[in-house]
């Protein structure tokens, strides 16, 4: 959420490159709604700063050659309690989330 979409697509390129077949890789995004509000209220500490968002994490990855499990905070696993309101369904784009990914790096057959 910090770099542009061309940071994004180069970081995870370049880490694609120096990653062996097999390896995890873990991140954490927010959505395209989540990145335009942050971005228009300056007031924020953090999110002023936001440059990139993304509705799509797992094709993110998937582009790289990473396979991406994708849960989002107060999800049933990642929940423990601490969310009283239920979210709205992934596939549901446009709305404020954010994404945990954790990634496996596919091997590549030729």
């Amino acid at each position: 959420m910090y770099l542009n979409e061309v940071e994004v697509n180069e970081l995870l390129k370049m880490i694609s490159q120096l990653s062996a077949d097999g390896s995890y890789l873990g991140a954490d995004l927010v959505s395209v709604k989540s990145w335009q509000v942050g971005a228009k209220h300056q007031n924020g500490l953090i999110s002023k700063h936001w440059r990139f968002g993304t509705d799509e994490p797992e094709q993110l990855f998937a582009a790289h050659g990473w396979n991406a499990s994708v849960i989002q905070p107060g999800e049933i696993r990642v929940n423990y309690g601490r969310y009283a309101v239920e979210l709205t369904p992934h596939e549901i784009k446009g709305m404020r989330r954010s994404f945990l990914v954790t990634a496996r790096k596919e091997s590549i057959t030729l």
